[in-house]
């Protein structure tokens, strides 16, 4: 593991508790990397303010639900998605590969116990 202690913390370039809550132990994880470079502090607020928009878009389809209804002349009523549910799932996407490409992805830790057989199929 890279020696951190000489490098200065970079604090969350907003103010939107949103923002630092996902900022604060990413900063920390990305900076203990042997190659952190403060590029990478870039591609993180990307990903920061993707999260925020995630959570945004999330509390707007749990007040206002996943789906709305349409009253059509011909089919009569139709059940729809939101368009915030297409954008949310394009920002899943985008959160992995952000998420990976700066090395944030989950790693198995020493107490994390193995599933038994079977358990995840």
């Amino acid at each position: 593991m890279a020696d951190i202690s000489n490098r200065k913390f970079f604090p969350a370039p907003k103010k939107d508790p949103s923002f630092v809550r996902r900022w604060t132990p990413n900063c920390k994880e990305i900076m203990k990397r042997e190659n952190f470079k403060e590029i990478h502090l870039q591609q993180l607020e990307v990903l920061c303010d993707m999260y925020v928009e995630y959570d945004k878009l999330y509390a707007l389809l749990e007040m206002e639900g996943y789906n709305y209804v349409t009253e059509g002349g011909r089919h009569g009523a139709q059940i729809r998605p939101r368009p915030e549910v297409g954008q949310m799932n394009i920002l899943r996407g985008q959160i992995a590969v952000y998420t990976k490409m700066l090395g944030l992805v989950l790693v198995k830790d020493s107490e994390t116990k193995e599933p038994e057989k079977g358990e995840w199929e």
